[in-house]
């Protein structure tokens, strides 16, 4: 999400920069301040009516670490796709078996 959100304004630079300069030398040097407020106001408005106190408590606790007592641990061999004659020793599948010493 921030990569995207990072991509879309330095693409929209360069498009507001030609606008601007573009606005500035046809009418006046305060003309593009006044667009970008009168853009950026009505996006300030929806945004406000958009969030409301209890989303952002909600936000906050779901972000909030949980504590360690209620956490699963996972172990990488839950994970671990037993299969073949390995599956009847019931070993995952990177475990090897232990090594029979010849007596020779």
């Amino acid at each position: 999400m921030a990569f995207t959100s990072r991509m879309l304004a330095m693409c929209a630079a360069p498009c507001g920069a030609f606008l601007g300069s573009w606005l500035a030398t046809s009418y006046d040097l305060h003309t593009p301040l006044y667009a970008a407020a009168g853009l950026l106001l009505p996006m300030t408005v929806v945004t406000a009516s958009m969030t409301t106190n209890r989303g952002v408590e909600t936000a906050l606790r779901n972000a909030r670490p949980k504590p360690a007592s209620t956490r699963r641990r996972e172990h990488p061999a839950h994970h671990v796709q037993v299969t073949g004659s390995w599956a009847r020793s019931r070993r995952p599948v990177g475990v090897m078996p232990p090594r029979r010493r010849c007596r020779g």
